[in-house]
């Protein structure tokens, strides 16, 4: 029997609207999470009532997911392909449409950290779709295209960038060329920039890059291809990662700009994930926030603007670790359904956060719960501890001056009055104090960082950021 979805609850309504009109400003407010439901949700595409849900994975994963929609056997049946990481043991795993198990593979090594980036293609045309799969931040820029019972086809691998490359990669597919054979996309950072390749089905390199311009360079733009105009030649449409602002662009091929959008509120940073379709002969471009904010789905044209629903989510409202969404008949009734996925299981309430440990005397930045960067700092001597517990970043000061002690402490950034996590103190003739000294207990209560880790960190975190201190 389909369960279908009760509104006739004021609480949820009065949310509903409080987002409508807020622009969805509230998707990611609140740190705390609402982990009791973290299925794979089956919704009716026109009414979005709920028709099915599953879970994919066992109670305790802590790892990420991404997933597409694939036709195994060339019927028309469109399965479920997963792609599973974060932890230890990355995975591909294919699923029939009521969420039943068919087959799984290893696309790299056990022991792989990162994540998966996955889309599924027919690629030459035999009525059986590839499974192209790519490594995220953590892993070489290695390519990998499977058949579907997890054998490499056409190449081994490719490498989509140098081989010490670990930013990340996102991956399309489309014709964006017209000439009647598909390119593989394949996104990534470089230097202060996003980049876009075009690859074949060899992993050949065609076409001229593109650059996306990014305020962040914490993960590679996602990336999915659409004829925009039913002219045979496929647009880039790109959701800026986690860090940027929410847009989302439409590009041509050689990367001039066709129109771009914010899908959720500007303030929001967490990212956009998004799948692309077409409604009524209309592009629809549907977005699902991403970590750290609430489960929000969007419909919006290729104009940018709300088709329907414009607060509908997809799990519990308090669940902050983003969501993936495809769109398909995955039940075989001819009818499309919205598909919802989380993208991370059991994650960090903070999008960015600060770990200090006085014990090892380490400060460590987590970003969507993955570790950036570990430096050694330190802290306040005995008699002038640094204070413990949970805090929040509320001022920066580029230079900041202390006339008590005649110093200056650059890259201040204060988590409570009085205390602040900074560069070695300078006297006014540039002597850096305490360089001997980082990873031994002597400061007046202040974190002190090293030389170049204190800019690196004052540039990641912006105002609000939090700072966890214990021992």
């Amino acid at each position: 029997m389909k369960n279908k979805i009760n509104l006739n609850n004021f609480s949820v309504l009065l949310l509903l609207f409080l987002l409508a009109v807020s622009g969805g400003a509230f998707l990611f407010l609140t740190p705390a999470q609402a982990e009791d439901n973290l299925d794979m949700m089956v919704y009716d595409w026109e009414t979005l009532n709920s028709e099915d849900s599953f879970s994919l994975i066992d109670s305790d994963y802590t790892g990420s997911a991404d997933f597409d929609l694939i036709d195994l056997e060339g019927d028309g049946q469109l399965e479920i392909v997963v792609g599973f990481g974060d932890n230890l043991y990355p995975e591909i795993k294919l699923f029939r449409g009521d969420g039943s198990i068919v087959r799984s593979f290893h696309p790299y090594p056990i022991g792989f950290t990162g994540g998966l980036s996955v889309v599924a293609y027919d690629l030459d045309n035999d009525n059986k779709e590839e499974i192209i799969v790519a490594p995220k931040a953590g892993g070489g820029p290695q390519v990998r295209i499977f058949d579907t019972y997890g054998n490499p086809k056409f190449v081994p691998s490719f490498f989509a960038a140098d081989k010490d490359y670990r930013l990340g990669l996102d991956l399309a597919v489309g014709d964006i060329n017209n000439d009647g054979t598909v390119e593989i996309l394949v996104s990534g950072i470089k230097d202060d920039h996003g980049f876009i390749k075009y690859f074949n089905k060899y992993g050949q390199e065609i076409f001229n890059e593109i650059k996306v311009d990014l305020q962040d360079t914490y993960e590679a733009p996602k990336i999915a291809a659409i004829d925009l105009g039913s002219d045979g030649i496929s647009e880039i449409i790109v959701g800026l990662g986690s860090g940027n602002k929410p847009l989302v662009k439409l590009l041509r091929q050689d990367g001039s700009v066709i129109a771009e959008f914010l899908a959720y509120a500007e303030s929001f940073l967490g990212g956009v994930n998004f799948a692309v379709t077409k409604d009524r002969q209309e592009n629809l471009i549907v977005t699902g926030a991403s970590f750290s904010g609430g489960p929000h789905v969007r419909f919006i044209s290729s104009y940018g603007h709300i088709r329907k629903a414009p607060a509908f989510f997809s799990h519990e409202p308090g669940f902050r670790g983003g969501v993936n969404v495809e769109i398909g008949d995955i039940d075989g009734d001819g009818q499309d359904e919205l598909v919802a996925l989380p993208q991370y299981f059991k994650p960090s309430a903070y999008l960015k956060y600060i770990d200090i440990d006085l014990s090892d005397q380490i400060l460590s930045q987590y970003q969507n719960g993955r570790l950036v960067s570990a430096h050694q700092i330190s802290s306040g001597r005995k008699g002038m501890e640094t204070p413990q517990g949970e805090f929040s970043i509320f001022q920066k000061n580029p230079r900041a001056y202390s006339a008590s002690y005649g110093l200056y402490m650059p890259f201040w950034m204060s988590f409570k009055p009085s205390y602040g996590l900074h560069e070695l103190p300078e006297w006014p003739n540039g002597y850096k104090e305490g360089e001997d000294h980082l990873g031994i207990p002597v400061s007046h209560g202040c974190v002190r960082l090293g030389v170049g880790a204190a800019e690196s960190v004052y540039n990641w975190a912006p105002i609000g950021t939090k700072v966890l201190i214990h021992e």
